[in-house]
């Protein structure tokens, strides 16, 4: 794995998943929990947010450190979400994603 340098300053990553992590009932959701806790370890203030309703068993986030945001398809409220926020990383879940969201990431940071 790359050895990221934490500095001072606290980096912000935001994590754009189709769904809320479920590691006990899907090996991406445990996929996605690696990869939070990695960034976690390397002092990064992380965010998680997705479109998705919640279930009985996504990981409840906000008991990890970790913020929590719904976001909606297709509207002009994730400029502003993401404008105000400032992440250094983006990581999207899927392609697909990728593809609704990267354009926004883009022209707002």
């Amino acid at each position: 794995m790359a050895n990221f340098q934490s500095n001072s300053v606290s980096q912000k990553l935001l994590f754009i998943g189709t769904v809320w992590p479920e590691p006990t009932s899907s090996a991406a959701g445990t996929r996605t929990m690696e990869l939070i806790r990695f960034f976690q370890k390397q002092g990064y203030q992380i965010t998680f947010a997705s479109h998705a309703a919640k279930t009985e068993h996504s990981v409840k986030l906000d008991s990890l450190d970790i913020s929590e945001k719904n976001i909606e398809l297709n509207s002009s409220s994730f400029d502003s979400f993401i404008s105000d926020l400032q992440p250094n990383v983006v990581i999207f879940d899927r392609f697909m994603t990728e593809e609704q969201f990267g354009w926004r990431v883009r022209q707002n940071c």
